[in-house]
C-alpha cells in the first residue's frame, strides 16, 4: 500500500484523539476510526481506473431488430468510397462470388459465424450465404444458398439454392425461414471427389408458432448434395414453452475430422417485440451424427450449465476440435464471478474440454487475463509510455483490469490446445466498457489481437500479433467490431489470425476497413512478417477491396500447395449506410503465406525455449544432412523426421545432452524426394525445420 495512505491514517488518528477527552468517547472514537481504516484499506484495493477523459465503448445491446431495421424506407445515397492509389506492385484478386437481399447474412448477429470453409483432401471452398440479390432477383432472405470452387479458389459456381423458406401453415403468418446460418463441407471417410461431399448447414428459425409474437425457438438443418444439386434435405428441431432450454441463434458451428457436427449456442428468452432477452444459464450443445441409412445428420440436444454475474448474457461462443477430431473445446467470452479482479467488471473467457470427441466435457474454465494469475503476454503489452497517457502513472501491472472485446473465434491444434483469437484492451470507469482511444504517441489504440493458447505444459501464452487503429465501426443502426478471426492449416500446425481495421490518417471509427492478417507457426512459436518486419500483412492493401473490406470471413481451414498456404477469405460489397440494400459476395483468390521460412529471426521468438537449431545443411539432400543444435542447459533431446502427413519416418534414440553445441547429422538417403519437417523435442517444447530430400 502507498506510504502517503499509511501517513494519512496516522493524521487522521492523531486528530481524532486529540477531540476526544473521557474513555467513552476515546472507545467511540476508536470503533469509528476502525471502521474509517476498513473502508480506507478498501478503497486502497479497488482496480484502478483509467483517465476519464479517454473514449471508452459498451459492449453491443444484445440483438437489433433485423426485421425494424428492413421495414426502414432507407433510400439514402451512399457514402462515397475513397479510391485506392495506383502502386506498381503485386496485390491481392477480388472475385465476385455469390449475392443476397441484404446484409445480414454477415452482419447483425452474424459475425464470426462459420461461412467460409476449405477442405484439403478435396482442394475444394464453400461459401454460405442468405439469397436474394442480382444474381437471385426473385429470392428472399430466408432462403439459403452456397457457391463453391472446386479448383482451391480460382473458380466457382456462385448461388446455389439449397434451402427454400415455405409458409408455416394454414393462418399463420409467418415463413419457416432461415436467418444466421452456419455451414460446412462433409467429407464422407476415403472420399476424394468433391462431386460426393455434401454441404451442411444450421440455421435458427423464429418461432411462427407463438402467441406472444416472433421469437427465436427453432433450429433447421440440412445437407445438400454437391454433385446433385437437386439433392437436399429439410429438418426442424422445434422447441415448446415447457422446455427448459430455449434455443437462439447458434454462433459456434464445426465438422470435425471424424465427420460430427457441433453447433452451441445460449438458452435465451427474447420476445422480438422489443425484449432485450433473458438468459436462462445454459450453453445449448447440437451435435450431429450422419446415419448413412437416410443419408443425412440426426441431432441430439444437450446442455451445459453457465452461471453469470447478475445472469447477464454471455456474449459470444465457439466450439472446435483437434484434427483427430477426439480433443475439442467451448469457449465464451462472459463474466461467471471467478476471476476476483474481473467480477462485476470484465469480460473473459471460460471453456469447457472433452478427450473422447464430445461424449463427457469437462469445466466450465475460468481463464483470467489480468490480475496476479493473469496471461504475461496481456499484462506486457503495452509499454510504460502508453501507461502513462492511461492513468498518468506507471501501476503495477498485475493491478490493471484487462478485459477481452464482445467477440473472438476458436480453434483447436495438432496437440490438443485451444487457440482463442481475441482483442484485448483497458476497462474503462464503466463496468464492461473498453477503452478505444488512439494514443497520442503512437496512434494506435490501447487495444491488440491476440491468439491466447495453452501450451504444453498447460500454462496459458499470448501472442500479441499487432496493433489496431481503431475497434468499433457502425453500419446503420449496426455496429461490428474487429471482427477477429482464426484458421488453421489442415495439420493444426500453422494457425492464422485475421482482424478488420481502418488505418486511415485522423478517422478513429472502424468504418472503412481493410483486412490484415498474422500466421502463427507452432512448433518454433514464430510469427510471420510482412516483409521480415514485425507486423501483420494489410491484405487488401491497393487492392479492389481497400477501405471496404467490409464484414470480412475467414475459413476454418486453410490450403496448403508447394509449400505454401492459401487463405480464404471473403468479404461483402455494400452500401455502409442501408444495411437493407442488396450485396454482392466478394472473394480474395490469392492471398498466400509461405509455410516455413517466413519468420521472425530467432531474437523474436515469443517462447524462450532454452535451445536453438539451426536449419540443415545442405539443404535440399540426397545423402546426409547436418542440423546444430546449440543448448544452454543439460537436457533430453528427441530428433524427429515426419512427412508432411504426419507420418514418423525417422526416430534418433532419446539421449541426454550437456550444455553446448551439437552436430546432428541425419541419413536421408532412404527417404523419398520430397519436404519433410526435421523436428527437436525438449521438456515439452519443440522446434522444427523445414528438410527438403532431393
Amino acid at each position: 500500500m502507498n506510504i502517503s495512505i499509511y501517513l494519512g491514517y496516522v493524521a487522521f488518528f492523531v486528530i481524532f484523539v486529540s477531540t476526544y477527552q473521557n474513555q467513552i468517547q476515546m472507545k467511540k472514537a476508536i470503533f469509528l476510526l476502525a471502521a474509517v481504516f476498513v473502508c480506507m484499506a478498501l478503497f486502497s484495493q479497488q482496480q484502478i481506473i483509467p483517465n476519464p477523459g479517454l473514449k471508452t465503448v459498451n459492449a453491443p445491446e444484445y440483438q437489433i431488430q433485423e426485421s425494424a431495421l428492413q421495414n426502414q424506407a432507407a433510400h439514402i445515397s451512399k457514402t462515397l468510397k475513397p479510391v485506392p492509389p495506383k502502386k506498381g506492385i503485386d496485390f491481392v484478386n477480388v472475385i465476385d462470388v455469390g449475392t443476397s437481399s441484404n446484409g445480414f447474412s454477415y452482419g447483425f448477429d452474424g459475425g464470426q459465424r462459420t461461412f467460409l470453409w476449405a477442405d484439403q483432401d478435396l482442394n475444394t471452398i464453400m461459401h454460405f450465404h442468405r439469397m436474394g440479390g442480382g444474381l437471385d432477383p426473385n429470392g428472399y432472405s430466408g432462403d439459403l444458398g452456397y457457391d463453391i470452387s472446386k479448383d482451391g479458389g480460382l473458380t466457382w459456381e456462385n448461388q446455389i439454392e439449397c434451402f427454400i423458406a415455405q409458409p408455416a401453415g394454414p393462418g399463420i403468418y409467418c415463413l419457416e425461414a432461415a436467418r444466421y446460418p452456419n455451414a460446412a463441407i462433409y467429407n464422407p471417410p476415403g472420399n476424394q471427389n468433391p462431386d460426393e461431399a455434401y454441404v451442411e448447414f444450421f440455421a435458427p428459425m423464429l418461432n411462427c408458432y407463438s402467441n406472444s409474437g416472433p421469437l427465436w425457438g427453432y433450429y433447421m438443418h440440412g445437407r445438400a448434395n454437391i454433385g446433385d444439386q437437386t439433392d437436399t434435405t429439410r429438418n426442424l428441431i422445434s422447441w415448446s414453452p415447457n422446455d427448459s432450454l430455449v434455443f437462439n441463434t447458434p454462433k459456434g458451428f464445426t465438422i470435425t475430422r471424424l465427420g460430427d457436427v457441433w453447433a452451441s449456442d445460449f438458452s435465451i428468452w427474447q420476445d422480438m417485440s422489443g425484449d432485450e432477452g433473458t438468459y436462462l444459464g445454459d450453453v445449448i450443445t447440437s451435435h450431429g451424427i450422419w446415419n448413412a441409412g437416410i443419408d443425412d445428420f440426426e441431432y441430439t440436444i444437450n446442455s451445459l450449465e453457465l452461471p453469470t454475474v447478475i445472469n447477464q448474457i454471455p456474449l459470444d461462443n465457439k466450439i472446435a476440435f483437434s484434427p483427430d477430431g477426439n480433443i475439442g473445446w467451448i469457449a465464451v467470452i462472459t463474466d461467471g464471478g471467478s476471476v476476483p479482479i474481473s467480477t462485476d467488471r470484465s469480460f473473459y473467457p471460460i471453456l469447457w474440454k472433452t478427450t473422447d470427441a464430445g461424449q463427457i466435457w469437462e469445466g466450465p474454465i475460468s481463464v483470467a487475463i489480468a490480475g496476479e494469475n493473469g496471461i504475461d503476454g496481456v499484462k506486457d503489452f503495452l509499454s510504460d509510455e502508453e501507461l502513462e497517457e492511461l492513468y498518468a502513472y506507471v501501476p503495477d501491472r498485475n493491478a490493471i483490469e484487462f478485459t477481452t472485446a464482445y467477440d473472438f473465434d476458436l480453434h483447436v491444434d495438432f496437440w490438443g490446445n485451444p487457440h482463442i483469437a481475441v482483442v484485448v484492451g483497458i476497462t474503462g470507469a464503466e463496468p464492461y466498457s473498453i477503452v478505444s482511444a488512439q494514443s497520442p504517441t503512437t496512434g494506435n489504440t490501447f487495444i491488440a489481437p491476440f491468439d491466447l493458447t495453452l501450451d504444453n505444459n498447460g500454462n496459458w501464452k499470448g501472442f500479441e500479433l499487432g496493433r489496431m487503429k481503431t475497434f468499433r465501426g457502425t453500419f446503420e443502426e449496426v455496429t461490428e467490431d474487429n471482427r477477429i478471426q482464426i484458421a488453421s492449416s489442415w495439420d493444426g500446425i500453422f494457425m492464422f489470425v485475421t482482424w478488420n481495421d481502418t488505418d486511415l490518417p485522423g478517422v478513429e471509427e472502424n468504418n472503412q476497413p481493410n483486412i490484415y492478417c498474422r500466421g502463427l507457426e507452432l512448433m518454433n512459436g514464430t510469427l510471420t512478417g510482412n516483409n521480415g518486419q514485425d507486423m501483420p500483412y494489410n491484405v487488401t492493401e491497393f487492392s479492389e477491396g481497400m477501405w471496404q473490406a467490409y464484414f470480412h470471413n475467414l475459413s476454418h481451414y486453410v490450403l496448403l500447395d508447394d509449400w505454401q498456404f492459401t487463405i480464404p477469405l471473403s468479404y461483402q460489397e455494400m452500401n455502409p449506410e442501408v444495411l437493407t440494400d442488396p450485396v454482392q459476395y466478394k472473394y480474395i483468390t490469392d492471398f498466400k503465406i509461405d509455410a516455413i521460412g517466413v519468420g521472425l529471426d530467432e531474437t523474436n521468438l515469443k517462447y524462450e525455449r532454452g535451445i536453438l537449431v539451426s536449419g540443415p545443411n545442405p539443404n535440399p539432400s540426397s545423402s546426409t544432412a547436418t542440423i546444430n543444435i546449440n543448448i544452454f542447459d543439460s537436457r533430453i533431446l528427441e530428433i524427429a523426421v515426419h512427412n508432411l502427413t504426419g507420418q514418423k519416418v525417422l526416430s534418433l534414440p532419446t539421449i541426454s545432452y550437456q550444455p553446448g553445441s551439437h552436430p546432428i547429422s541425419i541419413d536421408v538417403s532412404g527417404f523419398g524426394s520430397g519436404v519433410y519437417v526435421l523436428t527437436v523435442s525438449s521438456e515439452g517444447n519443440q522446434v522444427s525445420r523445414k528438410l527438403v530430400v532431393e
